[in-house]
């Protein structure tokens, strides 16, 4: 990892391993994005698409006005301040830094509400499995 410093845990409500985790995920938008083409199953296309689609709102909903940058920013490791202003961004330092900021907490959030919902489909897939197991077997009993 460069030199990218981790959030304020407090602030942030992330820890330093949860900002690493959302940071390494986003690097992963390029090849989501081409893996959203070329792969051959479409389900896995599919599945591509929403993960690069996820991150490309929330930079909108972070920051719609420095979109590109930000996108650049979050998507590819060698992205300085420097560089993005280069680039004709329009902000100064500090609105990047709290827009960059911002958005892994964003992210950090709807990671976590969608890995809740998986983990609550599993569970309510896990007690029908279990239920219709307990079923099979009273019902095999009194045959």
């Amino acid at each position: 990892m460069p030199n990218v410093r981790s959030l304020n845990p407090i602030k942030y409500k992330m820890s330093e391993n949860r900002f690493k985790e959302m940071y390494f995920h986003c690097l992963q938008y390029d090849e989501w994005k081409e893996r959203s083409i070329t792969d051959p199953q479409e389900e896995k296309r599919k599945a591509f698409k929403k993960r690069y689609r996820v991150v490309e709102e929330t930079v909108r909903e972070t920051h719609a006005k420095i979109y590109p940058w930000l996108l650049e920013a979050v998507a590819v490791e060698k992205a300085t301040y420097k560089r993005l202003k280069e680039l004709g961004m329009p902000c100064g330092k500090s609105i990047y830094y709290e827009a960059r900021r911002e958005f892994y907490k964003l992210l950090s959030e709807k990671k976590s509400i969608e890995s809740y919902r998986k983990e609550r489909q599993f569970g309510m897939r896990r007690r029908t499995l279990f239920l219709f197991c307990v079923h099979t077997k009273i019902m095999l009993i009194y045959c």
